[in-house]
């Protein structure tokens, strides 16, 4: 059974981040109900999936909410509640934001067992009736799109959904990332997977250089993106 990690922070803190003052536009309220439909848009376009959600809030779950989410999740899924993981909080919370999200994942790809492939999916996006999965070449190693030649940052990939063929080649890019951020890189996700995905060989990726059927509200802004 493929898995698919959204990975989560519906309570943040308010502190800036490192581009912008503002870290959301959406009070918890709302990033609970477009997280809640990030979860019923996968079961909707990938019913065979396994979810996991991970979520680092900057408060504890023991409330109304965490039964909300619950409610719509599975049997076979998870709710894996990483407000008190202090490694992980300390760079959710941070001003890097692409840090949290690695950080996240790590965290959830070292604990549990996968025996197939994985999917990411970042909280509060969607999966649209657009969204092909055949589209994907399973024997590739990581399938991801990207745009090319940038103004802001060259060519990079749009991470708000991705694919890695198994656990372990998923932690070679997740220690690789966490690795940099540890050491003070401010690469963006978007860029860090580029660049990691590019060291590889062309023969083990997949590049799409049009959307793919994922859709959602930019925290910062407000703004929908389609990718």
């Amino acid at each position: 059974m493929s898995t698919i990690i959204i990975t989560s922070v519906i309570h943040p803190t308010n502190s800036p981040l490192n581009y912008t003052a503002t870290r959301s536009v959406f009070d918890v309220d709302s990033r609970l109900k477009q997280t809640i439909e990030t979860i019923l848009s996968i079961k909707n376009m990938l019913p065979q999936f396994k979810i996991i959600l991970a979520d680092c809030s900057a408060f504890d779950w023991s409330s109304a909410n965490s039964f909300k989410i619950r409610k719509v999740l599975g049997y076979e899924d998870k709710f894996v509640d990483l407000s008190s993981t202090q490694e992980v909080a300390k760079w959710v919370h941070s001003p890097n934001k692409s840090a949290g999200e690695a950080f996240i994942l790590r965290e959830v790809v070292s604990k549990i067992d996968f025996s197939n492939d994985i999917y990411k999916i970042s909280g509060r996006y969607i999966i649209d009736s657009s969204f092909k999965l055949e589209r994907f070449d399973m024997n590739k190693d990581f399938n991801v799109r990207v745009m090319y030649n940038t103004p802001w940052e060259g060519s990079t990939s749009i991470p708000s959904l991705y694919r890695v063929s198994c656990r372990e080649k998923y932690m070679d890019f997740l220690n690789y990332a966490t690795n940099r951020y540890a050491s003070g890189d401010q690469t963006s996700m978007e860029k860090m997977v580029y660049n990691y995905v590019t060291t590889l060989n062309p023969s083990r990726y997949q590049f799409f250089d049009s959307p793919i059927g994922i859709k959602g509200k930019i925290a910062v802004h407000g703004n929908e993106e389609i990718h």
